[in-house]
C-alpha cells in the first residue's frame, strides 16, 4: 500500500547511506555507531542478576515526537529474527509522549522488579542539528541465555519500522535465579530438565545429577550408555600447554587441523552412540592408485582439441584460415 512518508526510523544511516547518528546503540557503556543492517558488535559479558544499562539514539525523519515503538531482543543465534527471541523489552511512546515498557519473556530471562525505561531528545551527533530520541532500558537477567545476538527493531507513527542486529552481541551467563521447571516423563517415574536453559530441545535432555537421556521411538526417555565417553571423547592432544581458545583455532592458526581431526574423532564417539548399530556402513576399498601416465596424455588430448577448436572459430569469425597458414 501507498504511503505519504515510507522513511522507517534509523540509529546508523539513511537510505541514501548518509549517516545521520553518531553511537546510536550502547551496551554497559560500550557505544557502537550502527551499520545499515548488521553491526559487527565486541562480545559483552553479562551474568544472571547483574545490572544493565543498554542505550538506543534513534532519528526520525517527521520528527522525535513521531517515534512509537522500541524493541530490544537478546538470545537470538545465527538466521534467527526478532520475533524468534525469547527474551524481547518492548518500549511504547504514545501519542502525548508516555512511555510504557512491557516484555515478550517465555524463556521467563528478564528481571521484572528491575527493569525500566526512559526516552528523552537529544542531538544525533555533536556535529549535526538533528534531533533524536535516546531510550534508556535498565535491566537483568534471571537465567542465562543460550545465545549471544541482539536485535532491535524501532518504528514511527505510521508503521514504518527498520531492524538491525549486533553481533558478537549480548552473552548472559550463571546460574539461574529461579528453579528450572522439570517435566515428567515415563509415566512420572522421571524428572528431566533442558540439557540448557530456556531450550526447546526435548530429544535430550537431562536428570538433576546431569544424566543423559534420549527420546526412543517408542516415547520413552531411555538413559543414553557411556556416557563417560561422551563427556571426554575429546584426546588430550587437543589440550596443548596455551589451552584451546574459548572459540576454538582459528583457520588461519596452524593448529586448526590437529583441532578440526580431534574434533571429528570427538564427534564420531557421540555418533557412535547415537545411531544405532544396524546403520554402520560397509568398508569401502582404498582407491586405486592414479595413472600419472595416462594423466597426461588426456591432458594433451584436451589441450589440442581446445586449440583446435579455437583455430576454426577464428576462422569463422575473421575469414581466415588457419593461423599458421597465413604465409
Amino acid at each position: 500500500s501507498e504511503c505519504d512518508d515510507c522513511t522507517p526510523p534509523t540509529l546508523g544511516y539513511d537510505e541514501y547511506g548518509a549517516r545521520l547518528v553518531d553511537g546510536g546503540f550502547s551496551y554497559n557503556g560500550l557505544a557502537s555507531d550502527v551499520q545499515y543492517f548488521f553491526t559487527p558488535y565486541p562480545l559483552i559479558e553479562s551474568e544472571v542478576g547483574r545490572q544493565n544499562s543498554a542505550v538506543l539514539k534513534i532519528y526520525e525523519n517527521d520528527g522525535p515526537q513521531n517515534l512509537s515503538h522500541v524493541s530490544l531482543a537478546f538470545g537470538l543465534r545465527s538466521g534467527q529474527v526478532i520475533s524468534e527471541s525469547l527474551a524481547v523489552i518492548n518500549y511504547d511512546i504514545s501519542h502525548d509522549g508516555a512511555g510504557t515498557v512491557s516484555v515478550i519473556d517465555p524463556a521467563g530471562a528478564i528481571d521484572l522488579e528491575t527493569l525500566s525505561a526512559e526516552h528523552e531528545t537529544v542531538e544525533c551527533s555533536p556535529d549535526s542539528e538533528l534531533l533524536c530520541v535516546r531510550v534508556s532500558i535498565t535491566h537483568s537477567f534471571r537465567a542465562p541465555l543460550e545465545f549471544d545476538i541482539v536485535g532491535t527493531d524501532v518504528w514511527d507513527s505510521q508503521r514504518n519500522a527498520w531492524q538491525n542486529y549486533f553481533n558478537h552481541g549480548i552473552r548472559v551467563s550463571g546460574e539461574p535465579l529461579d528453579p528450572q521447571p522439570g517435566t515428567e516423563v515415563n509415566g512420572g517415574q522421571l524428572v528431566l530438565y533442558p540439557i540448557s536453559p530456556g531450550s526447546a530441545n526435548t530429544d535430550v535432555m537431562a536428570d538433576s545429577a546431569g544424566r543423559l537421556y534420549k527420546l526412543s521411538p517408542d516415547g520413552a526417555y531411555r538413559e543414553l550408555a557411556n556416557q563417560s565417553r561422551l563427556y571426554h571423547a575429546i584426546d588430550e592432544s587437543m589440550y596443548l600447554t596455551d589451552g584451546i581458545p574459548m572459540q576454538g583455532y582459528d583457520r588461519s592458526d596452524p593448529l586448526f587441523r590437529e583441532y578440526l581431526e580431534a574434533q571429528i574423532r570427538a564427534a564420531q564417539l557421540v555418533a557412535d552412540e547415537l545411531v544405532p548399530s544396524q546403520y554402520e556402513y560397509p568398508p569401502q576399498a582404498a582407491p586405486a592408485a592414479p595413472d600419472q601416465a595416462a594423466a597426461d596424455a588426456r591432458l594433451r588430448a584436451a589441450v589440442a582439441a581446445e586449440q583446435e577448436r579455437a583455430l576454426l572459430l577464428f576462422e569463422e569469425l575473421f575469414g581466415y584460415q588457419g593461423i599458421n597458414d597465413q604465409n
